[in-house]
């Protein structure tokens, strides 16, 4: 989902764009979208030293996985293709912020010391740290809580607040960060247009559904259980992070100041209300 947004956004701006694919199937795919296959794998140094050469800058987001040794693997594998190949920038989107103290959540902890990484090389990089994803919203267990009874129950605590982004518009910041004419390496907190807090979230639904939709903190293991479709280990460790957010209720830490992301970039970011409005809710009907 984050990869195919930044690609199709660069394909629409006019770049030649290439994709790294594991398999025939998914080299199919990326032709039909116009997106040059590169087989690889982010295991194998030799492959994305191959993917990259010839390229100006690469776009690097990782999987769902928190195996400490294999996440540093592939940020070191991808970090020094890049360095070999001259790249002009690297931007890594971690999929999502870091806390300023040591935690004990892994989803945390490797993106901490993938970034470090990162930052110790010599390669030219943007590091871009979303909050979370409007997308969350849709997932089978949040969206029909919406739609059938007017209920966004979400583990979350009702008074922390988050900056909600939606997926299109982090690959808008990633896309442009590709080309921005300085090369100093940095690290940015992004995210969306408001900070809203349960009550914001369920105010922005109710705008864009027509009807009053309530906001529900639910316990992170209740949300573990839905997500288990990405798998129970990546569902653990996501989990976690929930949790953290659970026992640190006073935490900023997915806050955004607007106004900085707007000295930055060039791009209109969507709200809330916006977002859901651009989609259809529907479900059971309310009782």
């Amino acid at each position: 989902m984050q990869g195919g947004a930044v690609a199709r956004r660069l394909l629409g701006a006019g770049h030649t764009v290439r994709g790294l694919v594991r398999d025939g199937r998914g080299a199919d795919a990326l032709r039909g979208e116009g997106v040059e296959p590169a087989f690889g794998d982010l295991s194998d140094p030799k492959s994305l030293r191959e993917a990259t050469g010839g390229c100006a800058a690469v776009f690097l987001v990782l999987p769902l996985v928190y195996d400490r040794e294999k996440v540093l693997a592939w940020m070191a594998n991808a970090t020094d293709a890049a360095r070999e190949a001259g790249m002009e920038r690297l931007v890594f989107n971690t999929s999502g912020r870091v806390p300023p103290e040591p935690t004990d959540v892994a989803a945390f902890e490797v993106k901490r010391e993938a970034e470090a990484y990162l930052e110790e090389s010599a390669v030219p990089h943007v590091v871009l740290r979303p909050p979370l994803y409007m997308e969350n919203f849709e997932a089978p267990w949040v969206a029909s809580g919406i739609a059938g009874v007017g209920v966004v129950a979400y583990p979350i605590p009702r008074q922390v607040k988050v900056s909600w982004l939606s997926v299109n518009d982090m690959a808008d910041l990633c896309a442009e960060a590709l080309f921005w004419p300085e090369l100093s390496s940095i690290a940015l907190d992004v995210g969306g247009p408001e900070a809203l807090d349960g009550e914001g979230v369920a105010a922005a639904f109710s705008r864009a559904l027509g009807r009053e939709v309530r906001y529900q903190a639910i316990p992170p293991d209740e949300f573990e259980a839905g997500l288990r479709t990405v798998g129970e280990a990546a569902a653990a460790d996501i989990a976690a992070g929930y949790r953290w957010m659970a026992e640190n209720e006073d935490s900023r830490l997915f806050v955004s100041d607007p106004e900085e992301i707007r000295e930055r970039f060039q791009t209109d970011l969507m709200d809330l209300e916006k977002w859901a409005n651009q989609r259809e809710w529907t479900g059971p009907a309310m009782k």
